[in-house]
């Protein structure tokens, strides 16, 4: 994996292990959208690039319903106890 984006001067040994690991930590999707964005706007460090895939990863939570729909019959069921 080359990251041709990183500047030389933000590079170091474990950098690539570092965003291997990161990348490990989050959807393949969500990685790739953290580090495009990062890409744009010329982000070199790792903490930062961590930071806009928190702040994308809650902004995609938070366009989720707050409670999941149920159909009437789903509410209406008797609750069975476990033996």
């Amino acid at each position: 994996m080359s990251i041709s984006f990183w500047p030389a001067r933000a590079c170091c040994a474990t950098a690539p292990a570092r965003l291997l690991a990161l990348s490990g930590r989050m959807s393949v999707e969500l990685f790739v959208r953290s580090v495009e964005r990062a890409h744009r706007y010329r982000i070199t460090s790792l903490a930062t690039l961590e930071q806009i895939a928190r702040l994308q990863f809650q902004a995609g939570v938070d366009a989720l319903p707050a409670r999941p729909s149920t159909s009437p019959s789903a509410t209406a069921r008797p609750i069975k106890k476990a033996p």
